[in-house]
């Protein structure tokens, strides 16, 4: 994650899940880097890449900066989702979360303080309808053949393919 998008993200994390009680896988691309060398609480298990398939079921919500894979994974995975976006794409897809129900208003990164991300936190956690929306969007993913829709729509571009001889 670029720096200077929010004032100290680590340190704000680590007020906001003690204030709230919770606890956090964090990605080192996170600022989690911050955490090396033991510096982590006890509350925060600072990860490299891992297999979003594998961790994000075992998860009660999830936290990231909304770009497409991650947004899908999470989704997938029926996990309601605070979504921070701090550049590109990633404002819409943190609003397609919020307007399915998945997750509570988005909190972009440049707006992140102990309060604003303490309360997103509280909310995501404590609002029963964003795990039940989620839960219903990752049924629907897990049996969606995303391969045969993708070529539809290709074809429906371009056409069928044609033989050259």
């Amino acid at each position: 994650m670029p720096r200077g998008v929010a004032p100290d993200v680590p340190g704000i994390l680590v007020e906001a899940l003690r204030r709230t009680g919770l606890r956090a896988v964090v990605n080192r691309g996170w600022g989690a880097a911050e955490f090396d060398d033991g510096k982590a609480p006890e509350f925060i298990l600072p990860v490299d890449d891992v297999p979003h398939e594998h961790v994000l079921p075992l998860m009660r919500a999830v936290v990231h900066h909304a770009g497409a894979g991650v947004t899908a994974a999470g989704l997938r995975a029926g996990r309601p989702t605070l979504a921070c976006p701090f550049n590109t794409d990633q404002p819409w897809w943190a609003r397609r979360i919020f307007d399915l129900g998945a997750g509570p208003e988005p909190l972009p990164l440049k707006r992140w303080t102990v309060d604003t991300l303490a309360r997103a936190l509280e909310d995501l956690t404590l609002t029963p309808s964003y795990a039940d929306a989620a839960m219903r969007i990752g049924g629907r993913l897990k049996t969606e053949n995303t391969m045969d829709k993708a070529v539809q729509a290709v074809r429906q571009v371009f056409g069928a393919p044609q033989m050259v001889e």
